[in-house]
């Protein structure tokens, strides 16, 4: 049996008698107050497979992702400017959303006290070109192993 490909129709393919849906791209959530900074990472996120929306505080992407569970990442700043700093939504997201994968950044090698929450990973910027979307691509794919 051959099976050919269809006609995509509303962000579906049929292929044989059969209806594939195009996957979406994993949703991320990035929290940067700096907007070239924002935008620079929001762009890397887009070359390597994502979807992205932004927030400039950390109040604000919490009110964000808990009002929209199809977000599957965040990326946030650990000095991010908001009612509480970006350390503190890692822990937050992690624990009330844990689905969500979390990786938080900074500029600087950070207060040695601090860890990430479980689940969470930290990079440092200059190492984000290089590291950010394989580590997002591994905390998504892990997450969606342990919910299967």
């Amino acid at each position: 049996m051959l099976l050919t490909p269809g006609p995509i129709v509303g962000g579906s393919r049929a292929i044989g008698g059969l209806t594939m849906k195009r996957a979406s791209p994993p949703l991320i959530m990035l929290v940067e107050e700096e907007a070239d900074e924002r935008e620079a990472i929001s762009r890397l996120l887009r070359e390597s497979g994502f979807a992205v929306v932004s927030a400039p505080t950390t109040d604000s992407a919490l009110a964000y992702l808990t009002a929209h569970p199809a977000v599957q990442g965040l990326v946030v700043d650990a000095h991010e400017p908001g009612a509480f700093d970006g350390h503190e939504l890692a822990r937050r997201v992690r624990t009330a959303l844990p689905q969500i994968a979390v990786v938080v950044t900074s500029g600087h090698s950070d207060d040695p006290s601090w860890s990430p929450p479980d689940g969470a990973e930290f990079l440092l910027k200059p190492d984000l070109v290089t590291e950010l979307p394989a580590t997002l691509h591994r905390l998504i794919g892990a997450d969606a192993r342990g919910a299967a």
